[in-house]
């Protein structure tokens, strides 16, 4: 069996991108990513509970020596990630009749 983690990023009513991305994984793999990344998170006294979030990254609100092991961890982990991007601007010039019935026309 897989697991799927999915989220999106933006919003569709400012017309410029939205993306949906993710992350597949084996369960048997689940022990290992999450070990790691608790691992990582314990030796940069980040809490547990606490989200990184990549605004955090570029914003500077996570240590810069975190958001490097972050990177390095995920760089090996063992999983497949995904991410699509909707440009909104060109799918409503080339494609309207599929956004005929959408709030942002």
């Amino acid at each position: 069996m897989h697991l799927l983690f999915l989220d999106e990023s933006g919003q569709l009513a400012e017309r410029r991108f939205f993306a949906l991305g993710g992350i597949a994984l084996r369960d048997r793999d689940w022990p290992e990513l999450r070990d790691a990344w608790q691992r990582t998170l314990e030796a940069h006294a980040w809490p547990l509970d606490r989200e990184v979030k990549w605004h955090g990254i570029r914003k500077g609100e996570v240590p810069p020596a975190l958001a490097d092991a972050i990177v390095e961890t995920l760089a090996h982990a063992p999983f497949t990630a995904y991410v699509t991007l909707l440009d909104v601007e060109l799918g409503l010039r080339e494609a309207p009749e599929f956004f005929a019935d959408d709030e942002t026309t």
